[in-house]
């Protein structure tokens, strides 16, 4: 697991080269978790910038997990995944999508 820079619109060149490193790791990922802050007003722009940047690096067909954060301060649309760190809520729910999205659906025994 890697955690890696959040996706700045802008960064200055030498943060860039900085988390090369880091942002290279994420073409070889088997599964990438993009954390959205769902009470930014520029979350769409965000959203788009993490899109381009893993289109950039080389990442696009890596599987990707968009879950939105702060779900206690977010206006809900159908169809997402939203969480809160903070209380706790929807983790399980996280959880699972991961594993599936990691190993498929499990056989009933």
């Amino acid at each position: 697991m890697t955690d890696t820079v959040g996706f700045i619109r802008n960064l200055p060149h030498t943060f860039v080269e900085a988390f090369k490193s880091t942002l290279d790791e994420v073409r070889y990922a088997d599964l990438l978790i993009h954390v959205v802050d769902a009470s930014s007003p520029e979350m769409a722009e965000q959203i788009r910038t993490v899109e381009e940047v893993v289109r950039e690096i080389g990442a696009e067909n890596v599987p990707m997990i968009t879950v939105y954060n702060k779900a206690d301060k977010a206006t809900r649309e159908d169809g997402k995944l939203y969480v809160s760190a903070k209380f706790g809520e929807n983790l399980d729910a996280l959880k699972d999508l991961i594993k599936t999205t990691l190993f498929g659906e499990k056989e009933s025994l």
